[in-house]
């Protein structure tokens, strides 16, 4: 199998009582030389708080997801889903907020023969905030593997 199949969607990261979690997965089980997967970072957030989208006003941190591969492994910007507006009563500031489960894709190209099994970091870095007031910036991180499908054909051999 090449990894062109969808799994089923994997069950969503569970946030504990006023806890942000963060989760990721591919959508498929493995990878092959050339190919294009898209990696699904999932942000969970408690009921009664949100992240701030993009763009923020000057001072406050928005959700910002960062991939880290190795060398062959070429990760492109993330893709946002839109944000909620959202005003704060007393400030003329506008924001656009998450709730709930917030997901954001990242497309991940494999350019790498015999790579063997490849980590991938994922962090997000926000700012958590209830409707009276803004938590301290966070900042986790979660690491996923995928292994490879090794090709019957190696290219330029």
């Amino acid at each position: 199998m090449l990894g062109l199949e969808s799994p089923a969607e994997p069950p969503a990261p569970q946030a504990a009582p006023g806890e942000v979690t963060l989760g990721a997965s591919f959508d498929a089980p493995d990878y092959a030389w050339g190919q294009r997967l898209t990696l699904t970072v999932e942000l969970v957030i408690p009921a009664g708080l949100h992240v701030y989208g993009q763009p923020t006003p000057e001072n406050y941190q928005p959700l910002t997801v960062t991939v880290e591969t190795s060398e062959r492994v070429l990760a492109e910007e993330p893709r946002y889903p839109p944000a909620t507006p959202f005003q704060v009563e007393g400030l003329d500031d506008a924001f656009v907020v998450y709730t709930g489960a917030v997901r954001v894709a990242v497309p991940v190209t494999f350019m790498i023969v015999d790579g063997g099994d490849q980590p991938v970091t994922v962090r997000a870095r926000y700012q958590t905030c209830s409707e009276t007031e803004c938590f301290f910036i966070e900042e986790r991180e979660v690491a996923v593997t995928i292994p490879e499908v090794p090709l019957v054909e190696r290219p330029g051999r």
